[in-house]
């Protein structure tokens, strides 16, 4: 993020988080404070750094539970490679070129060798959600791969 980020992405986040600071967020019930917490981190979760996600998710309930269970314990300890010998079925991975939420695409090269079958595939003018920022292309790409 530090080094890879435009100047106008890193600004976005700023002015985010100066209209709502840590303090705010955590005067929230735990999932009121996990959207509003993904809402103002946008910058870092889409291609475009001023788009507001608020009305996706308006009606949603996170539940905080499954939430800390998989990220503060199953990602912590889980190794993606185990099993993977086995594994004949083809994978598609979609990931998008201005997600700063996970590990940067070339993350996965060290791994790609365990995989018999790994499509990966870049969408460049997406973060997070490639499905919803390029939904055309990314049904072509997914149609495409389902049917080689």
């Amino acid at each position: 993020w530090q080094e890879s980020v435009d100047p106008v992405r890193k600004k976005a986040l700023e002015e985010n988080k100066r209209k709502m600071p840590d303090a705010a967020i955590a005067k929230l019930p735990p999932g009121e404070a996990f959207i509003q917490s993904y809402v103002r981190n946008g910058p870092m979760a889409w291609y475009d750094p001023h788009f507001d996600s608020t009305p996706l998710w308006e009606g949603v309930e996170v539940n905080m539970n499954m939430f800390i269970y998989m990220w503060g314990g199953v990602f912590a300890r889980i190794d993606i490679t185990e099993g993977l010998a086995s594994l004949k079925k083809p994978v598609f991975l979609a990931l998008g070129r201005y997600d700063y939420l996970v590990a940067p695409p070339s993350s996965w090269d060290p791994l790609r060798p365990h995989f018999q079958d790994l499509t990966l595939r870049v969408f460049e003018k997406s973060g997070h959600t490639p499905q919803y920022e390029q939904a055309d292309l990314f049904d072509a790409e997914l149609l495409k791969w389902l049917n080689n």
